[in-house]
């Protein structure tokens, strides 16, 4: 049986949403979203354990539509294993964007490698999308279902790339809320 997406025992559904962001969303859904030079990997905690769960921060941050969700939570449960690839493919990106902002807050610039891994991505989740007239204008609108069981992880790329080359990501900063775990949020 397989649980909405609004079902309160998913553990991504109990995070705070108030990054400002889906990408930085992601992010914290590690924790310590941040680390320190006292944090251990193995007292992390990951708000994500299965598929489903990126699927269903997905739908919360209004990246992917429920019903996109649906047909691919659907599509999972059918192929285990191509599942399980795209969550640790996605995780693999968490780490990097992770990678990536710490080292710019601490003054350092990305490696080379880093930015090609990021690129790759990029161009990846970019070549999914296609152009629609909307509301007067032209509009860039994922294929959902082209994407397949990568779905979530473009629609995270395609907005930590947005972020990375807007004037907002000036204003990532890291905070303590209501924790002493810090948390990535547009300041």
């Amino acid at each position: 049986m397989t649980l909405p997406w609004d079902d309160p025992s998913r553990p991504v559904l109990g995070m705070s949403l108030d990054s400002g962001r889906p990408c930085l969303d992601l992010l914290n859904t590690l924790r310590p979203a941040i680390p320190s030079a006292q944090a251990r990997t193995a007292t992390s905690l990951d708000l994500i354990s299965a598929y489903e769960d990126i699927l269903a921060l997905a739908v919360r941050t209004a990246i992917l539509p429920a019903a996109e969700a649906d047909s691919l939570q659907a599509w999972a449960g059918r192929e285990p294993a191509a599942g399980k690839d795209a969550q640790g493919r996605i995780l693999e990106f968490r780490a990097l964007l992770r990678r990536l902002l710490v080292t710019i807050a601490r003054k350092h610039p990305p490696t080379a490698r880093d930015l090609a891994v990021f690129e790759e991505l990029r161009s990846a989740a970019r070549s999914f999308e296609v152009l629609v007239w909307e509301d007067d204008r032209y509009r860039l609108r994922p294929r959902y279902m082209t994407e397949g069981l990568s779905a979530p992880l473009h629609a995270f790329v395609r907005d930590a790339d947005e972020l990375l080359r807007s004037p907002d990501f000036a204003r990532i900063r890291t905070v303590r809320i209501n924790s002493p775990e810090a948390r990535f949020v547009l300041g």
